[in-house]
């Protein structure tokens, strides 16, 4: 306890503008996710019937996951190699990267949407250019990240949240329900356009190519398959158990998964502080800061208890009768894996990248095998208990994983 006290004392300054920054990404945080939860999803759910609206969020979770999955990766790798970059004075590579990943994003999308069904031409018409530009927005994004303007980014999303709403009153006349990502993607990429530089670096290689992609090779397959495992409770539980179950269990989340996306911001800036030069992480920094997020989870979980079951009745009255048996279980699963987001910084920027896929490999068995083998026989309930499980070893890990880079690397002190 006193060594908390100790750190917060010797980095007054420092601590003061992490909160501002930190603040700033938050209310980004709130402006997006509250647009999308409080809005435009359960307008959806009012306009489609539960077993269409669970489709529609399986179709979601596929584009959530592919851009996110593309397009974070290339800027958590931007972050990781920037200061190769301005050592050597080299600009390039990544312009170049984002617009072909973007476009192979484009095919994934269509591939799986072609498997998964139930999409109508004109709505994957507009789908496959909405996961393009999200995935060239979820990379510029990098920007207000290296240069720590999180002011810019707080714009962006009132921007972006601007297009998702227009989308979602468009939907209510035409029924085409990827309006709300498409208009949101083009909003927020023409601002972009005007706010970074990054869209207007040359499209050419450099010598850090190769080094480069090997790495965004690892952190992509990495991504890949940790969006996939965010969305998997709709991904599994759709073709085993069906799209009313899927709106059951993602109605029962809404809250946690809600306030974890808000306060994960958290996890970004302190990347984007890791990733300076002058940054010296210590153990001290790294269990410091993983209290102060367990007494934030802790609290969160308690206003979610009190908080929880009344907001997702008002948002969601057709689905709540259904889905309030499950909703501590779940927001507590939701919360956790909140809390190992924020340790993944760490072991981001400190660790071997091989550890990423060791750990995402041990959370995907658990979550996969453990999943398909219990819904069968006990339901949505079994589904439940395993997300919960696959949590809490996932954060065992990053914790476990995190202490021992931080303290063999030479160069830090511990």
């Amino acid at each position: 306890m006193f060594e908390v006290r100790g750190i917060l004392s010797r980095n007054q300054k420092k601590i003061k503008r992490l909160f501002s920054d930190f603040l700033y990404k938050t209310m980004a945080g709130i402006i997006s996710t509250g647009t999308q939860q409080l809005v435009v999803l359960p307008l959806l759910a009012k306009f489609f019937s539960a077993e269409m609206y669970g489709g529609i969020l399986t179709i979601r979770g596929v584009y959530s996951a592919i851009y996110v999955g593309f397009g974070n990766s290339l800027a958590n790798v931007r972050q990781i190699t920037y200061t190769d970059y301005s050592k050597k004075g080299v600009v390039g590579d990544y312009n170049l990267l984002a617009w072909i990943f973007a476009g192979i994003s484009a095919v994934f999308l269509a591939i799986i949407c072609s498997f998964v069904g139930n999409v109508e031409i004109f709505e994957m018409i507009l789908l496959i250019p909405a996961v393009f530009i999200a995935t060239l927005n979820a990379y510029y994004l990098v920007h207000y990240n290296l240069v720590l303007d999180f002011k810019n980014l707080l714009f962006n999303s009132v921007i972006s949240s601007g297009g998702a709403i227009l989308g979602i009153f468009l939907v209510k006349y035409t029924m085409l329900w990827p309006l709300p990502l498409l208009l949101s993607g083009i909003f927020s990429l023409t601002n972009l356009f005007f706010t970074t530089p990054r869209i207007r670096e040359p499209f050419h290689k450099t010598g850090l190519m190769f080094k480069t992609l090997s790495k965004y090779a690892i952190l992509l397959a990495v991504t890949l398959v940790a969006q996939s495992l965010l969305y998997l409770d709709r991904l599994i539980v759709y073709p085993i158990i069906g799209g009313e179950a899927v709106a059951t269990y993602s109605t029962a989340a809404f809250f946690g998964k809600s306030v974890a996306v808000i306060i994960s911001p958290l996890s970004s800036v302190l990347l984007g502080y890791y990733c300076q030069d002058t940054f010296k992480m210590s153990l001290k920094y790294f269990w410091g800061g993983n209290v102060i997020v367990f007494v934030l989870s802790a609290l969160f979980m308690i206003i979610s208890i009190v908080m929880a079951p009344w907001l997702t009745g008002l948002l969601f009255p057709s689905l709540i009768d259904m889905a309030n048996p499950y909703i501590f279980i779940s927001n507590l699963a939701a919360i956790l894996c909140f809390a190992g987001n924020v340790a993944q910084s760490a072991v981001l920027k400190f660790a071997n990248i091989f550890w990423q896929i060791v750990i995402q490999v041990c959370y995907a068995a658990i979550y996969v095998i453990l999943g398909v083998l219990v819904m069968p026989k006990y339901g949505l309930w079994g589904f439940c208990y395993v997300v919960l499980f696959a949590n809490v070893v996932r954060l065992i890990l990053l914790y476990t994983i995190g202490h021992y880079s931080i303290m063999l690397r030479g160069n830090i002190k511990s």
